[in-house]
């Protein structure tokens, strides 16, 4: 007698996509970050209550990512709008103005991210600082699109339940036009710094205008990830209840997709 027996696939997990600011790391976003992992997981299993079983076994898991470009080796971060310090563990998404020049080493970014998105994915969300958080919403555009126009981002991966984005802006240069030609639907979490001299309100508000499903909360501070029980409250909320509205606006979503 012979019996076929097939390896056991490990139990689902929510995976939640991380990405920190200029000049940052993996490391160190996550040690700002940490405070809100009992919280983003607790909501994600309170907005399941209402099935039959919940559809993440496995837990919730934290995906930290370090940006693709050194900025140890970038003399040209001279030139940006921001420095960020040349460190051993610095690292950058990106480097140029984005409210007036096409970016440089984008297509770095482009690869990386595809490449996580691809081998590691799905994620249910993304949680961004800065340019983190500009790429958060970009993700979370094109996730939507499914577009096939840049030759750097050929992903099979589902659109997200939420984004969460801290100080985020816009690419404003004509190039990236593209990206946000159409309104994002998911929903997202914007949290903008009263305070904050790096990115303006009205960087972080013209991308907010793109948002279909924004939701703007300002914290009196400057260019830092806010903490406290507001902060804790505000996640836990907008994460239990983008569940449902993701469902209704996304039909064939995360929980319809399988990997082919």
């Amino acid at each position: 007698m012979y019996l076929e027996t097939r390896p056991q696939q490990p139990p689902r997990t929510a995976k939640v996509l991380m990405l920190h600011g200029t000049g940052q790391s993996a490391h160190t976003f996550q040690a700002k970050m940490r405070y809100l992992h009992e919280p983003i997981a607790r909501a994600l299993f309170a907005s399941s209550a209402l099935q039959s079983e919940f559809p993440y076994p496995g837990g919730v898991e934290f995906v930290y990512l370090d940006g693709p470009i050194p900025a140890s080796e970038l003399d040209a971060c001279d030139e940006t709008y921001m420095k960020p310090n040349k460190l051993p563990d610095s690292w950058l998404w990106g480097y140029g103005d984005p409210e007036t020049q096409e970016l440089k080493g984008l297509e770095h970014t482009w690869k990386h991210l595809a490449t996580v998105l691809n081998e590691h994915g799905p994620f249910v969300g993304v949680i961004g600082f800065s340019a983190g958080a500009a790429w958060s919403v970009i993700l979370t555009a094109l996730l939507e699109q499914n577009l096939k126009t840049n030759p750097h981002f050929h992903v099979n991966h589902p659109p997200l339940q939420f984004c969460i984005a801290f100080s985020a802006f816009m690419f404003e240069h004509r190039t990236y036009e593209w990206i946000y030609a159409r309104k994002i639907q998911t929903p997202v979490l914007h949290f903008l710094a009263a305070l904050d001299t790096w990115i303006t309100e009205r960087q972080s508000l013209k991308l907010v205008e793109r948002c279909a499903h924004a939701q703007v909360e300002y914290f009196q501070g400057s260019h830092y990830i806010p903490r406290g029980p507001r902060i804790k409250e505000l996640v836990t909320k907008f994460i239990q209840k983008t569940s449902g509205v993701g469902k209704e606006l996304r039909p064939g979503g995360y929980e319809d997709w399988t990997d082919a």
